[in-house]
């Protein structure tokens, strides 16, 4: 059905046309009982035929156009010189707002829970892939061994795949998680391999000059990457962390697969409660900008702010 806003024609038919390239005239589609005559194209010399001309509905006052496509899967339909009528608005089918209403605890639940995970995951992904980092450029190629095996490893497969592991696999032999504990770990996990990535490549970009000068001055290698390098090398690497912490928060909706209790897990409840799964899923996402649009502005904002003091 075409449901739109539009003002009222002088006449009282909407002017409905179409393309279509099999039929003289055929019935139409609106239901309304007029026919359509879609004028022959004409022929151009050679036999060919120029593309088919624009139809028009002879007889058309229904207030609704349904489109049954008894014509063809190629016909499309347009307004065209006039709009629809007022009285196809009140056919509109606004959001519901009575389902965020009535259901505000269970938003308000998964929302918490979406907040608690991405500020755990987030955290964890972040010491953890700095550490990984700092074992993909260690002089010690044991060290560098499994930085690189963890990063391959764990950047390549499925984050749904981590948490099936922590959820189902370990529970094979005896350890339980609940679903938010094995969805953080996954989370934490799969996102501190990206994250380790940013700031290898934050860390490549600091001149060779700062760790001899700070090894020259006395400094161990950890003393100096922890306390000279590093600084500079997270400045560099805002933008790309930013997008990583941001990602994590999107990537949270996996938790609703293992029963991890947040947004879509309360969204995937509240659709099977009222049947309705438009206005259900636009209100989580509308949680779900709430968390991640204050954290872009705040990324921006130290991007800007590093900028300068630097």
């Amino acid at each position: 059905m075409i449901e739109a806003e539009g003002t009222k024609t002088p006449r009282k038919c909407y002017r409905i046309s179409f393309v279509h390239s099999q039929f003289e005239e055929a019935v139409c589609p609106a239901g309304c009982g007029g026919k359509v005559e879609t004028p022959q194209a004409p022929k151009r010399r050679g036999g060919s035929t120029d593309a088919p001309r624009k139809a028009k509905c002879l007889k058309l006052k229904s207030t609704k156009i349904h489109l049954e496509k008894k014509i063809s899967s190629s016909t499309y339909i347009e307004t065209c010189a006039f709009m629809l009528p007022l009285a196809i608005a009140r056919e509109v089918r606004l959001l519901d707002f009575s389902i965020l209403t009535e259901n505000i605890d269970l938003y308000m639940d998964g929302f918490k829970r979406t907040l608690a995970v991405s500020l755990i995951a987030l955290i964890a992904s972040f010491f953890l892939g700095t550490l990984i980092a700092v074992f993909r450029i260690s002089p010690f190629k044991f060290l560098n061994w499994i930085g690189t095996a963890y990063v391959e490893f764990f950047r390549n497969i499925p984050v749904l795949i981590i948490a099936f592991f922590f959820y189902f696999g370990l529970a094979s032999i005896g350890i339980d998680f609940d679903g938010f504990t094995a969805g953080t770990i996954a989370l934490a996990i799969y996102t501190s391999a990206f994250i380790a990535e940013a700031i290898r490549a934050g860390i490549l970009s600091v001149p060779k000059g700062q760790m001899e000068a700070a090894r020259s001055s006395g400094l161990t290698y950890n003393q100096a990457m922890l306390l000279i390098i590093l600084p500079q090398a997270i400045k560099i690497v805002i933008p790309p962390l930013g997008n990583q912490f941001i990602n994590l928060v999107k990537n949270s909706s996996i938790l609703g697969v293992i029963a991890g209790m947040e947004l879509m897990y309360q969204g995937d409840i509240i659709s099977s409660r009222t049947f309705v799964t438009f206005d259900v899923y636009i209100f989580v996402a509308m949680f779900y900008l709430i968390i991640t649009i204050p954290l872009s502005l705040g990324v921006g904002y130290l991007e800007r702010h590093m900028a300068k003091s630097h």
